[in-house]
């Protein structure tokens, strides 16, 4: 099998790289590239200027995902999309019939913020609004072969606010109408594959009208699928989970955590206990985080290479117990100025004493709570400089996560 992959199977990472750079140049883009392996990107300029960033990971994802017969178009297709042949109209009223929103995961807005930091260059903010605790909506002018996102910077320009531009772009997603189909009326799935499936979660008004028991939950699993059922329907909760099960790994994914729609608010839920999915839906939640985190501590931790400060950034555990459960879990270990991410357990570590209480995170922050303190960062991190002394330490200990054999 081996053999036949290495000629008939995906390229490598590094072959991509090159495929899609020579593509690019085909199709007319005059920037000059080069190529990041370790961020596994390219990075542009024109005229000595820096001229965009395009991270690679989703399109190599999606080439893969398609056939060897359908991937030449693919490219071909994605590369026009790329290529910076269409800029986006000096005046809003010319660019208004071509806007749409879309919906992203939150950290994507630190994707550019990082990026530039990076590079030393020019800080780019991307036009958006919250959506809920982990999503946003980013703008867009979109051509048939082309996509660009519209930034803070350009609306300054066109003299116009994000939630006038917002609501236009909304007008003519309308426009656009999706295909949907249910599962036995517990659920409701959009997937019509133009890119704007997930992002109809914005149109409240037509989630409203559909016919689910209790609030309407959704998941935003990818671009290209937005699955609803109701807050108060246990077997919808649990298809819903078991259909976004097969769809993780697929490319473009946006957030695999439910949000409910109360009044006309989206907001982060998750179902009660006693929901026979309950489980998968926590494991979509690690899963989430656990990707999330990693990014952020490799961004994290190259930039206080160069810049500092001296302060470990802590990783996101994650451990299955015997019984079932998933829980997520961060080390803060005694003389160690630490990054914590937030998770479900923190295990306090004393080499000395050649000691790991693992605690849950709640009762860590009754008792120690005026020693973490919040950064402004996300996904959200705690900064802990200093040990629990003994006392403290006798207190956390109420507290210990209960081993069912991990």
């Amino acid at each position: 099998m081996k053999f036949f992959s290495r000629f008939f199977g995906p390229p490598s990472k590094e072959k991509f790289a090159k495929l899609f750079m020579t593509k690019m140049k085909d199709v007319g883009d005059q920037r000059v590239p080069s190529f990041d392996p370790n961020e596994f990107r390219i990075t542009w300029t024109q005229d000595g200027e820096d001229a965009g960033v395009t991270n690679l990971g989703n399109i190599y994802a999606e080439y893969c995902q398609h056939e060897r017969k359908y991937r030449a178009k693919y490219l071909q297709t994605t590369c026009l999309t790329f290529a910076k042949n269409h800029d986006i109209p000096d005046e809003f009223d010319d660019a208004r019939p071509d806007l749409r929103p879309t919906l992203k995961p939150r950290s994507y807005l630190d994707i550019f913020r990082r990026d530039s930091t990076l590079s030393k260059s020019k800080p780019i903010e991307l036009a958006a609004v919250p959506v809920s605790q982990h999503l946003v909506a980013c703008l867009v002018y979109d051509l048939p072969h082309s996509m660009n996102f519209v930034t803070t910077e350009q609306l300054e320009k066109w003299g116009t606010s994000i939630y006038e531009a917002m609501e236009v772009a909304l007008e003519n997603l309308d426009g656009q109408p999706g295909m949907m189909m249910t599962i036995g009326d517990k659920i409701f799935i959009l997937q019509s594959g133009d890119a704007y499936d997930a992002t109809r979660l914005l149109k409240t008004d037509k989630i409203k009208s559909l016919s689910v028991i209790g609030d309407p939950v959704a998941l935003a699993i990818n671009r290209d699928c937005l699955m609803v059922t109701g807050s108060d329907d246990p077997e919808g909760l649990k298809i819903m989970a078991d259909l976004a099960e097969t769809n993780l790994d697929d490319p473009r994914p946006i957030c695999s955590i439910p949000v409910r729609l109360q009044g006309e608010e989206w907001h982060t839920w998750m179902p009660p206990d006693d929901n026979p999915a309950i489980e998968k839906y926590r494991k979509f939640a690690i899963r989430y985080f656990a990707g999330e985190y990693h990014e952020q501590k490799e961004h994290l931790d190259r930039l206080h290479e160069s810049e500092g400060p001296d302060v470990f950034v802590a990783s996101y555990g994650v451990v299955e117990f015997k019984d079932g459960r998933i829980r997520s879990y961060s080390v803060w270990s005694k003389g160690v100025p630490t990054w914590l991410p937030e998770t479900d357990d923190i295990a306090f570590m004393d080499p000395d004493a050649d000691t790991h209480d693992l605690v849950s995170w709640e009762h860590a922050v009754k008792i120690v709570g005026d020693a973490m303190t919040r950064l402004d960062v996300y996904p959200e991190r705690w900064a802990v400089d200093s040990f629990p002394d003994d006392e403290h330490m006798a207190e956390l200990r109420k507290g210990i996560v209960p081993n069912a054999g991990a």
